[in-house]
């Protein structure tokens, strides 16, 4: 499942972190070694049929339901079985797919999702929901846990997310709101006539791709886009969650288990030792290896897969996110605003020429140009909020999420949005 970093250490260590968190289980009694129950289904101790059951990457894996679709999804069903592995002494890569399961059933159990019927593959209208269940989820574990940043920035992060693709999945930037193709078409060529072919060359792809593609998107281009963006979210929350929730619960001792049955790499493993710590350096530092996972691993093919969609129609979508996105945390500029188109010309009679315009030079789906994004704007601001003003932090954290859903929501954002645009375009002289 997982694209190691260190896969030769990861072999070589595997033995001795199973006998490590085994030998840890036993010395504490830990919560992780349940008891079988005594009202366990029939069969519960049927443990061989559930043992090496592969984990697919999140790209390809993450559906309807849970992790492998011969798992139960019996909450006590599991615990026992995973119980039994536990007290065989087998390696936890041998169960980790029983693992994943119970982890992600605890985790739904409590944010109020029926994970058997969780299909990312319908609509926004129906998995509404459960984002918003999952976001609500997400912010309480900052709420409780002041070293879970990660979980604090993806609750308020939702909202943008979520509320932008509820806006798409309607058409509204598409079908409803006049010549967006045409607009584009009309920034390339008025560029290209004042300021020349070169100037014209320093537009970014993503903008052509609008020129070309917005005006030929269909209904059926537009649910594939939207579908792949909720399997992003269902990914999200099945990787993050699940080891918040472990940590939460048993600390090191689960996060440990979860690494020696490969669920988790070894940045992933340091990374929560660094948000354990109780230093604050080391638990920023652990916050951003997490968020770096979600990034990149959890929804990094996914992004590049929905900008390669159809020739270009992917790609005008993916831009079109990028013009109208701006997060919820405080400080934060709008996406459109971070690095906007700029070029210097030679002007007929004014010379040497600084042209900025209103409209990002950059796509949110290409992940070297979101990484510098969230390390740049988002990651620094939100730790300092949390650090400095943890008053207003807990004012969003707790604000009923359909308002911060509405709030965020493009459609309703129109004249911010075109006032923002406006207010970035400037020339000036060169220098």
């Amino acid at each position: 499942m997982i694209n190691h970093t260190n896969v030769s250490r990861r072999r070589f260590l595997a033995g001795a972190a199973a006998a490590g968190v085994a030998a840890s289980l036993a010395a504490t009694g830990s919560s992780l070694a349940t008891a079988t129950p005594r009202n366990a289904a029939p069969g519960a101790g049927a443990l061989e049929e559930f043992l090496d059951l592969p984990l697919t990457g999140v790209a390809e894996g993450v559906t309807r339901g849970g992790v492998h679709p011969r798992l139960p999804y019996d909450l006590g069903r599991l615990e026992a079985l995973v119980s039994q592995a536990r007290a065989r002494g087998l390696a936890p890569k041998r169960y980790a797919a029983l693992l994943y399961q119970l982890r992600l059933v605890q985790c739904t159990k409590e944010s109020g999702i029926d994970l058997a019927t969780w299909d990312p593959g319908t609509t926004l209208a129906r998995c509404k929901p459960n984002m918003i269940k999952s976001y609500n989820y997400y912010r309480n574990f900052q709420l409780r846990h002041d070293e879970l940043q990660w979980a604090g920035m993806g609750g308020l992060v939702g909202a943008d997310f979520g509320s932008g693709i509820e806006d798409l999945e309607l058409g509204k930037f598409i079908y409803e709101l006049p010549g967006i193709a045409q607009l584009s078409r009309t920034i390339i060529s008025n560029v290209g006539l004042r300021y020349g072919i070169a100037a014209q060359k320093a537009l970014p792809s993503g903008l052509r791709a609008v020129a070309t593609h917005a005006d030929k998107i269909t209904p059926n281009y537009l649910g594939w886009f939207v579908r792949k963006v909720l399997v992003m979210q269902k990914a999200i929350y099945q990787d993050m969650m699940t080891q918040h929730l472990t940590y939460v619960r048993t600390g090191l001792t689960g996060i440990r288990e979860m690494h020696a049955a490969e669920i988790i790499d070894d940045r992933t493993m340091t990374a929560w030792e660094d948000v354990a710590s109780g230093d604050s350096s080391r638990i920023a530092r652990g916050n951003a290896d997490l968020l770096r996972r979600e990034q990149e691993y959890c929804v990094g093919t996914l992004w590049d897969q929905c900008r390669g969609y159809k020739n270009g129609v992917g790609e005008a979508l993916t831009y079109m996110t990028t013009l109208a996105g701006s997060p919820s945390v405080a400080g934060v500029p709008a996406l459109r605003e971070f690095r906007p188109v700029k070029f210097t010309t030679d002007v007929a009679g004014a010379g040497k020429t600084e042209v900025q315009l209103g409209i990002p030079s950059w796509d949110w789906s290409i992940f070297s140009e979101r990484w510098t994004f969230v390390t740049s704007e988002l990651l620094p601001r939100y730790t300092y909020q949390a650090k400095h003003d943890r008053a207003a932090l807990n004012r969003q954290l707790t604000t009923p999420y359909e308002q911060l859903w509405n709030q965020s929501r493009p459609l309703y954002n129109i004249p911010r949005i075109l006032a923002s645009t406006v207010n970035a375009t400037k020339v000036k002289p060169a220098g």
